[in-house]
């Protein structure tokens, strides 16, 4: 199952990509732990809001835990409205404009095209192949460099 991942900015995905994790507001953990827990494989789409892109996409590689990790604290008290913590192993990262995606249509989610799509949208088989298919066109020239750009 593949969903769609709204980052508030691009620093929480690279603090992911760095580290390996991820973070979903708490109302997200259940829809994310039953996914884990009866689909073969859990895929995330990432977007950072406002950008435009989608920044590239990750497979869950453990279930939303207990352990909760202050990178994604908001709050000056300390508080966050992040649920557990889990792995994930970045499959790509590919700024790929909107644009190239805007012939796709979630039936999932009374066909909204896939760039509107909110956090923790589940997308459909479909959607999900052509999005991974135009990652790997790559034919975005915007990259996010050396460092950061690989495949698996």
């Amino acid at each position: 199952r593949y969903f769609i991942i709204k980052s508030l900015n691009h620093q929480n995905l690279s603090k992911s990509v760095e580290r390996g994790v991820w973070a979903t507001p708490a109302v997200n953990e259940d829809i994310l732990n039953e996914a884990f827990q009866t689909s073969e494989r859990v895929v995330l789409v990432f977007s950072v809001n406002m950008s435009g892109h989608f920044q590239g996409y990750a497979e869950m590689t453990s279930r939303p835990g207990r352990r909760k990790d202050n990178l994604w604290n908001d709050a000056n008290d300390g508080s966050s409205p992040w649920g557990g913590v889990f792995s994930v192993d970045w499959l790509k990262l590919h700024d790929l404009p909107f644009q190239e995606t805007s012939h796709l249509k979630n039936p999932l989610d009374d066909n909204k095209p896939v760039k509107i799509s909110k956090d923790c949208q589940v997308l459909c088989l479909l959607c999900s192949h052509v999005i991974v298919i135009l990652f790997f066109l790559g034919t975005s020239s915007r990259s996010w460099g050396v460092s950061l750009c690989f495949d698996r």
